[in-house]
Protein backbone atom coordinates (compact mmCIF):
# COMPACT_ATOMS: atom_id res chain seq x y z
CA UNK A 1 0.00 0.00 0.00
CA UNK A 2 1.22 3.58 -0.96
CA UNK A 3 2.10 5.72 2.13
CA UNK A 4 0.29 8.66 2.30
CA UNK A 5 2.06 11.95 1.49
CA UNK A 6 2.60 14.06 4.59
CA UNK A 7 1.31 17.50 4.28
CA UNK A 8 4.40 18.81 6.64
CA UNK A 9 2.80 22.23 6.51
CA UNK A 10 0.16 21.04 8.82
CA UNK A 11 1.39 18.38 10.98
CA UNK A 12 1.15 18.60 14.81
CA UNK A 13 3.85 18.67 17.20
CA UNK A 14 2.50 15.97 19.14
CA UNK A 15 2.68 13.44 16.28
CA UNK A 16 6.38 14.66 16.10
CA UNK A 17 6.84 14.65 19.81
CA UNK A 18 5.23 10.98 19.71
CA UNK A 19 7.51 9.79 17.39
CA UNK A 20 10.70 11.71 18.89
CA UNK A 21 10.29 11.42 22.75
CA UNK A 22 7.48 9.20 23.85
CA UNK A 23 7.34 5.48 23.41
CA UNK A 24 3.82 4.94 25.05
CA UNK A 25 3.47 0.94 24.11
CA UNK A 26 6.77 0.16 25.97
CA UNK A 27 6.02 2.40 28.50
CA UNK A 28 2.97 0.88 29.30
CA UNK A 29 5.18 -3.10 29.48
CA UNK A 30 7.10 -1.02 31.92
CA UNK A 31 5.47 0.08 34.25
CA UNK A 32 3.27 -3.50 33.91
CA UNK A 33 6.69 -5.18 34.82
CA UNK A 34 7.86 -3.52 37.55
CA UNK A 35 5.14 -3.21 39.53
CA UNK A 36 4.68 -7.52 38.95
CA UNK A 37 8.75 -7.94 39.65
CA UNK A 38 7.87 -5.48 43.39
CA UNK A 39 4.09 -6.68 44.28
CA UNK A 40 4.36 -9.80 42.79
CA UNK A 41 1.06 -9.66 41.44
CA UNK A 42 -0.66 -7.37 38.58
CA UNK A 43 -1.68 -3.68 38.59
CA UNK A 44 -4.76 -3.21 36.60
CA UNK A 45 -5.76 0.50 37.20
CA UNK A 46 -3.33 2.91 36.06
CA UNK A 47 -3.18 6.61 36.27
CA UNK A 48 -1.19 9.10 34.01
CA UNK A 49 -0.39 13.02 35.29
CA UNK A 50 0.75 15.42 33.45
CA UNK A 51 -0.68 13.25 30.50
CA UNK A 52 -1.16 15.47 27.57
CA UNK A 53 -2.02 13.32 24.54
CA UNK A 54 -2.31 10.53 27.19
CA UNK A 55 -1.27 8.34 25.09
CA UNK A 56 -0.03 5.66 27.57
CA UNK A 57 -2.98 5.76 29.38
CA UNK A 58 -4.30 4.45 25.68
CA UNK A 59 -1.65 1.87 25.54
CA UNK A 60 -2.20 0.41 29.28
CA UNK A 61 -5.94 -0.21 28.04
CA UNK A 62 -4.72 -2.21 24.63
CA UNK A 63 -2.33 -4.05 27.22
CA UNK A 64 -4.92 -6.70 28.55
CA UNK A 65 -8.15 -6.69 28.29
CA UNK A 66 -9.26 -5.79 31.93
CA UNK A 67 -6.96 -3.01 32.30
CA UNK A 68 -8.33 0.31 33.39
CA UNK A 69 -6.97 3.70 33.33
CA UNK A 70 -7.09 7.75 34.18
CA UNK A 71 -5.78 10.38 32.07
CA UNK A 72 -5.53 14.04 34.24
CA UNK A 73 -4.25 16.97 32.61
CA UNK A 74 -4.51 20.65 32.41
CA UNK A 75 -4.25 21.94 28.89
CA UNK A 76 -7.40 20.88 26.79
CA UNK A 77 -5.37 21.48 23.57
CA UNK A 78 -3.41 18.14 24.07
CA UNK A 79 -5.85 16.37 25.70
CA UNK A 80 -8.19 17.16 22.03
CA UNK A 81 -5.66 15.76 20.17
CA UNK A 82 -5.44 12.75 22.24
CA UNK A 83 -9.26 12.02 22.02
CA UNK A 84 -8.99 12.70 18.13
CA UNK A 85 -6.41 10.38 17.21
CA UNK A 86 -5.43 7.97 20.26
CA UNK A 87 -9.09 7.38 21.99
CA UNK A 88 -11.06 7.63 18.31
CA UNK A 89 -9.10 4.68 17.47
CA UNK A 90 -9.70 2.21 20.94
CA UNK A 91 -12.97 -0.51 20.25
CA UNK A 92 -15.73 0.31 22.26
CA UNK A 93 -14.68 -2.18 25.50
CA UNK A 94 -11.72 -0.58 25.82
CA UNK A 95 -12.74 2.99 25.21
CA UNK A 96 -15.67 2.02 28.73
CA UNK A 97 -12.51 1.22 30.65
CA UNK A 98 -11.06 4.93 30.35
CA UNK A 99 -11.48 8.06 32.30
CA UNK A 100 -10.30 11.33 30.35
CA UNK A 101 -9.89 14.55 33.04
CA UNK A 102 -9.21 17.51 32.76
CA UNK A 103 -7.86 18.35 36.21
CA UNK A 104 -4.89 19.33 37.65
CA UNK A 105 -3.09 16.74 39.03
CA UNK A 106 -2.97 18.23 42.61
CA UNK A 107 -5.93 15.98 43.08
CA UNK A 108 -8.03 13.10 44.85
CA UNK A 109 -9.20 10.62 41.77
CA UNK A 110 -11.29 7.20 42.34
CA UNK A 111 -11.34 4.47 41.64
CA UNK A 112 -7.99 4.65 43.68
CA UNK A 113 -5.08 3.67 41.33
CA UNK A 114 -2.99 0.33 41.49
CA UNK A 115 -0.22 2.78 39.52
CA UNK A 116 0.37 6.57 39.04
CA UNK A 117 2.64 8.02 37.00
CA UNK A 118 4.43 11.37 36.23
CA UNK A 119 6.39 10.82 32.96
CA UNK A 120 8.68 13.07 31.28
CA UNK A 121 9.88 14.75 34.49
CA UNK A 122 6.72 16.82 34.17
CA UNK A 123 6.33 17.17 37.77
CA UNK A 124 9.40 19.43 37.71
CA UNK A 125 7.37 21.90 37.07
CA UNK A 126 6.76 22.35 40.64
CA UNK A 127 9.68 23.98 41.98
CA UNK A 128 8.38 25.12 45.54
CA UNK A 129 9.10 21.74 48.09
CA UNK A 130 6.04 22.43 49.95
CA UNK A 131 4.03 21.73 46.72
CA UNK A 132 5.98 19.07 45.47
CA UNK A 133 4.85 17.46 48.56
CA UNK A 134 1.71 18.70 48.28
CA UNK A 135 1.02 16.94 45.17
CA UNK A 136 2.36 13.75 46.07
CA UNK A 137 0.17 13.33 49.54
CA UNK A 138 -2.27 13.59 46.66
CA UNK A 139 -0.79 10.85 44.81
CA UNK A 140 -0.78 8.69 47.82
CA UNK A 141 -4.52 9.36 48.64
CA UNK A 142 -5.11 8.42 45.14
CA UNK A 143 -3.24 5.04 45.85
CA UNK A 144 -4.61 1.65 46.75
CA UNK A 145 -2.29 0.44 50.09
CA UNK A 146 -0.16 -1.98 47.22
CA UNK A 147 -0.24 0.66 44.91
CA UNK A 148 2.93 2.32 43.03
CA UNK A 149 3.61 5.63 42.25
CA UNK A 150 6.66 5.96 39.20
CA UNK A 151 8.40 8.96 38.64
CA UNK A 152 11.04 9.29 36.15
CA UNK A 153 14.25 11.35 36.64
CA UNK A 154 17.07 12.73 34.61
CA UNK A 155 20.35 13.78 35.62
CA UNK A 156 23.93 14.41 34.84
CA UNK A 157 26.14 17.47 33.69
CA UNK A 158 23.71 18.00 30.81
CA UNK A 159 21.07 19.09 32.57
CA UNK A 160 22.71 22.06 34.19
CA UNK A 161 25.29 22.85 31.17
CA UNK A 162 24.22 24.94 28.16
CA UNK A 163 24.05 22.74 25.04
CA UNK A 164 21.97 21.50 22.02
CA UNK A 165 21.55 18.08 20.93
CA UNK A 166 20.29 16.80 17.12
CA UNK A 167 19.10 13.11 16.45
CA UNK A 168 17.02 11.89 13.48
CA UNK A 169 13.70 9.74 13.86
CA UNK A 170 10.87 9.40 11.06
CA UNK A 171 7.60 9.76 10.68
CA UNK A 172 5.80 8.01 8.40
CA UNK A 173 9.22 6.93 6.31
CA UNK A 174 9.96 10.71 6.08
CA UNK A 175 13.09 11.79 8.53
CA UNK A 176 13.18 15.00 10.84
CA UNK A 177 15.54 16.40 13.34
CA UNK A 178 14.42 16.49 16.58
CA UNK A 179 16.66 19.52 18.58
CA UNK A 180 16.78 19.57 22.57
CA UNK A 181 18.66 22.56 24.47
CA UNK A 182 19.42 23.21 27.52
CA UNK A 183 19.31 27.09 27.58
CA UNK A 184 19.90 28.46 30.85
CA UNK A 185 20.23 27.30 34.31
CA UNK A 186 20.49 28.79 37.47
CA UNK A 187 22.70 27.12 40.29
CA UNK A 188 21.59 28.93 43.03
CA UNK A 189 17.59 28.19 42.45
CA UNK A 190 18.23 24.89 40.67
CA UNK A 191 15.85 26.40 37.84
CA UNK A 192 16.89 25.79 34.17
CA UNK A 193 15.05 26.71 30.51
CA UNK A 194 15.04 23.82 28.14
CA UNK A 195 13.28 23.88 24.85
CA UNK A 196 12.49 21.12 21.86
CA UNK A 197 12.94 22.56 17.98
CA UNK A 198 12.52 20.41 14.94
CA UNK A 199 13.50 20.61 11.72
CA UNK A 200 11.20 19.53 9.01
CA UNK A 201 11.80 17.85 5.83
CA UNK A 202 10.11 20.67 3.96
CA UNK A 203 13.23 23.09 5.56
CA UNK A 204 10.27 24.76 8.23
CA UNK A 205 12.37 24.85 11.86
CA UNK A 206 9.35 24.83 14.12
CA UNK A 207 11.81 26.38 17.07
CA UNK A 208 10.48 25.92 20.82
CA UNK A 209 7.75 23.71 19.84
CA UNK A 210 7.93 23.13 23.97
CA UNK A 211 9.59 24.65 26.25
CA UNK A 212 9.95 23.99 29.73
CA UNK A 213 10.60 26.02 32.74
CA UNK A 214 11.51 23.34 35.59
CA UNK A 215 13.29 23.16 38.85
CA UNK A 216 16.10 20.44 38.05
CA UNK A 217 15.27 18.05 41.11
CA UNK A 218 18.04 15.65 42.56
CA UNK A 219 17.01 11.64 43.62
CA UNK A 220 17.78 12.48 47.43
CA UNK A 221 15.29 15.52 46.88
CA UNK A 222 12.72 13.68 45.80
CA UNK A 223 13.03 10.76 47.89
CA UNK A 224 13.09 13.43 50.85
CA UNK A 225 9.98 14.84 49.38
CA UNK A 226 8.20 11.46 49.14
CA UNK A 227 8.81 10.92 52.81
CA UNK A 228 7.23 14.16 53.97
CA UNK A 229 4.11 13.17 51.61
CA UNK A 230 3.96 9.78 53.91
CA UNK A 231 5.24 7.45 51.00
CA UNK A 232 6.56 4.79 53.57
CA UNK A 233 9.25 2.58 50.58
CA UNK A 234 11.44 4.02 47.64
CA UNK A 235 13.47 1.82 44.93
CA UNK A 236 15.50 3.09 42.25
CA UNK A 237 15.69 1.42 39.07
CA UNK A 238 18.26 2.42 36.89
CA UNK A 239 18.51 2.86 32.98
CA UNK A 240 20.67 0.27 31.33
CA UNK A 241 23.11 1.58 28.65
CA UNK A 242 24.34 -0.27 25.73
CA UNK A 243 27.91 -0.10 24.61
CA UNK A 244 27.63 3.19 23.00
CA UNK A 245 26.15 4.91 26.44
CA UNK A 246 22.65 4.90 24.76
CA UNK A 247 19.74 4.14 27.00
CA UNK A 248 18.16 0.80 26.25
CA UNK A 249 15.09 0.95 27.86
CA UNK A 250 15.79 -1.88 30.70
CA UNK A 251 15.90 -1.08 34.40
CA UNK A 252 17.38 -2.72 37.27
CA UNK A 253 17.16 -1.75 41.23
CA UNK A 254 20.28 0.63 42.70
CA UNK A 255 21.25 2.65 45.24
CA UNK A 256 25.31 3.43 43.33
CA UNK A 257 25.48 4.80 40.22
CA UNK A 258 28.50 7.24 39.05
CA UNK A 259 27.24 10.36 37.53
CA UNK A 260 27.62 10.83 33.50
CA UNK A 261 26.73 13.70 30.71
CA UNK A 262 23.32 11.93 30.94
CA UNK A 263 21.13 9.43 32.86
CA UNK A 264 17.70 8.16 33.47
CA UNK A 265 16.12 6.35 36.34
CA UNK A 266 12.75 5.33 37.87
CA UNK A 267 11.70 6.68 41.61
CA UNK A 268 9.05 3.79 42.64
CA UNK A 269 7.23 4.99 45.76
CA UNK A 270 5.03 3.30 48.12
CA UNK A 271 2.44 4.12 50.34
CA UNK A 272 2.87 0.96 52.66
CA UNK A 273 6.05 -0.60 54.09
CA UNK A 274 5.80 -4.13 52.45
CA UNK A 275 7.53 -5.30 49.02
Amino acid sequence: MKRKTIDWSKISKYELYENSVQDAADDAEIFDELYRKIRKKRAKIFREDFCGTFKVACEWVKLKRDNQSLALDIDPEPLEYGREYHFSKLNEQQKARMIILQKNVISVTTPKSDIISASNFSYWIFKERELLIRYFRKVRDSLKRNGLFFLDIVGGTEMIDEHTDREKYKLRGKQFTYIWRQESFNAVTNEGFFSISYRLPNGKKWNRAFTYDWRVWSIPEIRECLAAAGFKKTWIYWEKDDKDGQGTGEFYKTEREENCPVWIAYIIASPATSS
